[in-house]
């Protein structure tokens, strides 16, 4: 199991930094811990096109998921 940390605003860099991560994880389960304020729109759908793409994404919330974080948390397969 990978664990990626999203405790930032949702900008272009870390949805390429969290996308990498998730390229670099094909076929382990992947645990995409959030607190995150949100952010940019185009961003995070890019982060929900590569965890629907491998398919193996659970998020842990450790703060708040707001704004475009909360759209991300819908398209997990599991959230605590």
């Amino acid at each position: 199991m990978k664990e990626l940390l999203l405790y930032s605003g949702i900008y272009d860099f870390v949805a390429e930094d969290i996308i990498n991560k998730i390229n670099e994880s094909a076929g382990e389960e992947i645990v995409l811990r959030l607190n995150t304020p949100g952010g940019s729109v185009l961003a995070g759908w890019g982060i929900i096109a590569k965890m629907l793409e491998h398919g193996n994404v659970n998020v842990k919330i450790d703060g708040g998921a707001m704004s475009m974080g909360a759209l991300i948390v819908a398209f997990a397969n599991n959230v605590e």
